[in-house]
């Protein structure tokens, strides 16, 4: 028999600080906000900071858009992380796990996880495993095709009886890929059996893997932007923080000394 595991869904308050009042939250989480348009004049800055296996990577895009934001996410990654550890970025490497999830082959205990659309990219740090989604709010989007074969029957029933379904449908959504995130095993055929409704729900551990809890907050990042964090710890709060990240590379560069824990 499968043994039963935790998950706790909830909706929570953002906090947004600038990064020079950013501090190291070494007890669970740290969240960045990076909006993608105010980096594009730093791309080609950004290149001498990748690898040649990440400037192929970059250059198999067809899309410009797409190349841009692979440049400026993995960039802002680097920093971070080279933030947090006191390594150069040019020391900062990245393997893939099984599940082909990025990790630091020299500190597994610095679990993070990127996340991007349209306009906005996301990135979560965390001592515990860590998946983090956004979703621009399409109005175009007809949700309404895909929810019997991603939602359960009370998920159905939620959004449809919400005064705002589509806010309510990403707001299920992104807990849902937040989550497959966090534990590293991707949207499979279970997604509907992920719950994404407010509240506890216990769940074989089939879903959560080695994982005995799972915490996801779901938040607003702008008027047209649902997001979504989740992590293999047990944490209940009214608000989250999430730090903005500096826009120039003299600040970036600095960036990387504040506060480091």
């Amino acid at each position: 028999m499968s043994q039963v595991y935790n998950v706790f869904c909830h909706s929570t308050k953002v906090i947004i600080v600038p990064f020079d009042k950013f501090e190291n939250n070494s007890e669970y989480l740290n969240i960045f906000k990076i909006k993608l348009s105010l980096y594009q004049n730093l791309v080609i800055d950004f290149l001498q900071f990748l690898t040649p296996v990440e400037m192929q990577r970059a250059e198999r895009y067809y899309s410009p858009k797409d190349k841009s934001r692979f440049i400026i996410c993995r960039t802002l990654l680097k920093f971070i992380l080279a933030q947090k550890t006191g390594l150069e970025i040019e020391n900062i490497i990245f393997e893939k796990d099984n599940n082909k999830k990025p990790y630091l082959p020299f500190d597994r205990s610095i679990n993070f996880n990127v996340s991007h659309s349209e306009n906005y990219a996301l990135i979560a740090l965390s001592h515990a495993s860590v998946g983090i989604d956004v979703e621009y709010m399409n109005r175009d989007f007809n949700f309404l095709e895909i929810i019997p074969s991603t939602f359960n029957d009370l998920e159905i029933r939620s959004v449809l009886k919400a005064a705002n379904k589509k806010e309510a449908f990403y707001t299920c959504w992104t807990r849902k890929e937040a989550f497959v995130k966090a534990t590293g095993k991707g949207i499979d055929d279970n997604i509907a059996q992920i719950p994404a409704l407010d509240g506890q729900h216990t769940k074989a551990s089939h879903l959560l893997g080695e994982f005995k809890n799972m915490t996801v907050f779901s938040f607003d990042l702008d008027e047209k932007y649902k997001a979504a964090v989740a992590f293999s710890e047990t944490m209940i709060s009214e608000e989250i923080v999430v730090s903005n990240l500096p826009t120039t590379l003299q600040e970036l560069i600095e960036f990387k000394s504040i506060n480091r824990t």
